[in-house]
């Protein structure tokens, strides 16, 4: 266990929880919520940038995994993925 990293981690933590709730008070409300929807936007098109790579990697026909994580065309999986992107 990391006993002096999850310290340290749960205490900046509350202390960015606390200076971002005083200074959350200082905007308008209807300027929060546009702030967080361009925030889930953007994080949005990153996942399907991310997905659409992942797709052509995928069915290029390439012998290797696109990720050294990610299975290869050997497994099982590999008939689901396919299904999936096409």
């Amino acid at each position: 266990m990391r006993v002096g990293q999850g310290l340290a981690f749960g205490v900046l933590g509350i202390a960015g929880s606390c200076v971002g709730s005083t200074l959350s008070s200082l905007v308008p409300p209807h300027l929060l919520l546009l702030a967080f929807a361009a925030l889930i936007l953007f994080v949005a098109v990153l996942m399907l940038r991310r997905a659409h790579r992942l797709a052509i990697a995928l069915n290029s026909g390439t012998s290797h995994s696109p990720c050294s994580w990610w299975p290869s065309r050997s497994t099982p999986l590999h008939a689901a993925q396919q299904h999936w992107y096409s």
